[in-house]
């Protein structure tokens, strides 16, 4: 750990990183297609016809399109020509008294036009233009045939490639690249015992409006971390819009004096407040370090990037004047020399001078003005920071849709090339936004400087998977699993470890959604008709539909995609089983409504 590479200079040091990075997911790539075994250039080629098929199909669509056309027009002008033949039969019937009459002579007209249209335009219809269509359509569906025949084959080609990209591909792509980062397998109970202990920390495992959707722990210079996303859930007040058209009438005089009614129109809107569940969902890392164990402090985004060179220096001037008179105010305050990083990083309630200078040297100071300005290379000031003692939290907008987790369905693609491009882009999405997701860690010199020599996470056995990684791992599987039947809103999932066997853990997943009922008030309004009129809105009740379900879990510490997985596990999967990013999953008591 003595030797061990960090990163002083976030941005600097991106470029090499990022070079790096390509490279391994070059590397990664280059064996799984090696091993898959697949004719890549077999693969160019049936897409190739596959991409001619797909021309001639839309040729043909056009073609049908045009005829299609066609016959509308057709049929209207075969419609049209027998309302003008019967025109013309009605006017010659209706004055065949008078032979030599303009209307007798236009109905004749009409009538020998409209029967000689009609004939052609029918005869066209059927002898032509619906043979047409028959014919294109016949060969739609041959060219369709063909297309599906063609997409299945190059589906087959690509199989033992896709089923390469097993859970875990991401984390050894990262880990290669970000070396000084080290991911842990899974949280336990016992490892979060030990960061309360240890650290302080106060979690919310145990929070029922809560739920750890994703969870990676791990360490970066021997100091702990988590990420972690979180599904929240709260009843605010909703409110909702009804109107109701009136009509009434009202006496007006009139410009000479007279007394006459008029009709008013008039729209009555009512609304009604009622609770409604809502959903937040949530990411951040947070950051276990003795690194100035006695200071506090927050820092909210201000989103720097986006302010104009004129308004950055605005905001350091407005800074400078705040500090004069803070210093006047209070005679203990001292503030950083570099006034640009008071205002860029606007902690001023911190509580602790000293460990505040310790943290934010010199160069810490001139890293994070950098990484708060720059989107050349970085992403900008798209992060807030709160630091309570030994405990740190960063959450940043790259989080707010981070995906670690592997899922062969991204991939489910006939084309080779289309594969690799998504392979290269998820890869790379998730190197990039770790990056800049740890960068402010990175710019701050004394967390790598401070390492707790001592930490571990539990590698043994014996402590059962924490709440939140449980939580996390069957939120991977099909939520109909752990609602309600009748649950027609998102839900939180809560668990409750049950017993742990040598290798078999169980659990009680308790689901919490809500039924949506459609309800209508009446809510009395007075017209200017002097009249009570009920207007009607229409709101949603949400019903509580609680479950309870009973799972089983068998953790493994390898990545599905090691070699030796299947081997080591093949005894625990079973037909009914799910397999998540961290255990074998059985559900043992569906749906056990309350």
């Amino acid at each position: 750990m003595e030797n061990e590479k960090t990163i002083d200079q976030p941005l600097k040091e991106f470029s090499q990183y990022d070079e790096l990075n390509n490279q391994i997911i070059d590397k990664h790539f280059q064996y799984f297609v090696e091993k898959s075994n697949i004719n890549v250039e077999e693969n160019i080629e049936q897409v190739k016809k596959i991409d001619k098929t797909q021309s001639k199909l839309a040729s043909v669509n056009y073609r049908l399109k045009g005829l299609k056309t066609g016959s509308i027009f057709n049929i209207i002008g075969i419609v049209g020509s027998s309302i003008a033949a019967i025109v013309g039969l009605a006017l010659v019937i209706m004055y065949a008294n008078s032979p030599k009459s303009q209307i007798f002579i236009g109905g004749i007209i009409s009538l020998l036009l409209g029967i000689t249209l009609f004939v052609l335009l029918l005869v066209n219809q059927i002898l032509n233009i619906n043979k047409k269509i028959n014919s294109t359509e016949s060969e739609k569906s041959k060219v369709e045939k063909l297309l599906s025949d063609e997409k299945e084959t190059a589906y087959n080609q690509t199989l033992p490639l896709r089923l390469l990209f097993k859970q875990g591909t991401k984390f050894k792509i990262l880990s290669e690249s970000l070396p000084l980062i080290k991911f842990n397998r899974s949280l336990k109970m016992s490892d979060i015992e030990n960061l309360r202990n240890k650290y302080g920390y106060e979690d919310d495992s145990y929070d029922v409006e809560r739920m750890s959707t994703y969870v990676q722990s791990g360490s970066i210079y021997g100091n702990p971390f988590i990420i972690k996303t979180e599904k929240s859930h709260e009843i605010i007040d909703k409110t909702y819009h009804g109107s109701l058209t009136i009509h009434y009438t009202v006496a007006h005089r009139n410009y000479d004096g007279k007394i006459t009614q008029r009709t008013v129109t008039e729209v009555l809107r009512a609304q009604v407040v009622k609770p409604y569940p809502l959903f937040t969902d949530t990411s951040w890392i947070t950051f276990f370090s003795m690194a100035a164990p006695n200071l506090s402090f927050s820092r909210d985004s201000q989103k720097i990037h986006k302010l104009s060179e004129k308004e950055q220096k605005s905001l350091v001037k407005k800074t400078q004047k705040e500090i004069d008179k803070r210093k006047k105010k209070d005679h203990s305050f001292t503030a950083l020399a570099n006034t640009k990083f008071e205002a860029y990083w606007n902690a001023p309630n911190r509580d602790n001078e000293l460990e505040f200078r310790l943290l934010f040297t010199p160069l810490a100071q001139q890293n994070l003005c950098d990484l708060l300005e720059i989107t050349k290379i970085g992403v900008g000031d798209t992060f807030s920071m709160y630091k309570n003692k030994k405990v740190t939290e960063i959450f940043h907008d790259e989080l707010q849709d981070i995906n670690l987790i592997d899922d062969q369905q991204e991939f489910y693609e006939y084309s080779f090339n289309k594969i690799k491009e998504k392979f290269y882009k998820f890869n790379k999405e998730c190197f990039r936004k770790i990056y800049w997701s740890f960068a402010p860690y990175f710019s701050i010199p004394i967390y790598q400087q401070t390492k707790d020599f001592d930490w571990e996470f539990d590698k043994s056995s014996n402590s059962p998977l924490s709440e939140w990684e449980i939580e996390s791992q069957i939120n991977l599987l099909p939520r109909k699993l752990f609602d309600h039947p009748n649950t027609k809103t998102q839900s939180i999932l809560k668990t409750v470890h049950i017993t742990k066997g040598e290798n078999i853990e169980e659990s009680y997943v308790y689901s919490l959604g809500y039924d949506i009922i459609e309800r209508i008030d009446y809510v009395p309004v007075r017209g200017g008709d002097g009249k009570i009129h009920h207007v009607p809105v229409h709101w949603d009740e949400y019903i509580e539909k609680p479950n309870k379900t009973k799972i089983e879990l068998v953790p493994f510490e390898d990545q599905v995609v090691d070699e030796d997985w299947e081997e080591k596990n093949k005894k625990f999967i079973t037909d009914d089983s799910y397999i998540s990013s961290g255990s074998i999953i059985k559900v043992l008591s569906p749906n056990l409504a309350q």
